[in-house]
């Protein structure tokens, strides 16, 4: 969720991860409760809403245009995709992304809604300024390991009362695993740390989140798309992101992989899917 979108991942991503740790709790279906519990959804575009969204929680989220935010370039926009074959599609969230969806915000009055606002610290110690060394693994009986605290970089241990989780985002959370003895063999030996738990693809498969924002000079100024001209000055539109829709669709692989191969000089497979 960047900027104040409110997007969920693809539902096929949620069930192949399931497949790959064999544990159906992370399929799409096992997450969808959850999703659900965290909104207070509204979309006036939504005939399925109880089944997709929730309307309980504490995350108020909202489609663009049931904020009354109206921009110029709303519907010609759509119409361009509609002629390149990219028709609307029902939901942005609802487990599909392909095709043209309404974006969605998590905002209240147009402002960006935070987890610290949506949910109250209460009871809750932080600490500022502090540094983990890593994560406190003990061996059970029966061989299995299990995390049971961490350890500061000062030396002074914290035990965990019920479970331990890593929030540190995609480069600090395999960093700390990897110092806390959790990871591929090789990259261990190397730094010297010793191996708790072999794990071979922490720290690998990183990929960029890209961007690549575009600016264009209209041929027509007079239909009111950019700020300051007289269609936009509506107050309104300032209450979230100048944005309409989002946009999915599939590409022809072969010439993908053709445009990798040659930009990065390494051969990509075939069989790679994207």
């Amino acid at each position: 969720m960047g900027t104040g979108l409110w997007t969920r991942g693809d539902s096929k991503d949620y069930d192949a991860w399931a497949d790959m740790v064999g544990d159906e709790s992370w399929n799409w279906n096992s997450f969808l409760p959850y999703f659900r519990k965290t909104e207070h959804h509204f979309s006036p575009l939504d005939d399925f809403s109880s089944k997709v969204h929730g309307q309980d929680g504490p995350v108020h989220t909202a489609a663009v245009i049931s904020s009354g935010r109206h921009y110029p370039l709303r519907e010609p926009v759509k119409a361009a995709w509609a002629a390149l074959g990219i028709h609307q599609a029902a939901d942005i969230n609802d487990g599909s992304q392909l095709g043209l969806a309404e974006i969605v915000e998590a905002r209240t009055k147009g402002q960006r809604v935070i987890a610290s606002a949506a949910y109250p610290l209460d009871g809750v110690t932080v600490l500022h300024s502090t540094l983990v060394k890593r994560v406190l693994v003990s061996t059970l009986p029966d061989d299995t390991k299990v995390a049971t605290g961490i350890e500061l970089i000062s030396g002074k241990r914290i035990s965990a009362k019920s479970e331990v989780i890593l929030s540190a985002g995609a480069i600090r959370i395999p960093q700390l695993l990897m110092l806390s003895g959790i990871g591929p063999t090789d990259e261990l030996r190397r730094h010297g740390i010793e191996q708790i738990v072999e794990s071979p693809h922490v720290g690998k498969n990183l990929w960029d989140h890209l961007s690549l924002p575009q600016q264009w000079t209209l041929r027509y100024p007079e239909l009111g798309a950019s700020f300051g001209s007289p269609p936009f000055k509506d107050p309104a539109f300032m209450n979230g992101n100048p944005l309409d829709w989002q946009t999915t669709f599939s590409v022809d692989t072969a010439e993908l992989k053709d445009a990798l191969s040659h930009d990065s000089g390494i051969q990509i497979r075939r069989k790679t899917h994207f």
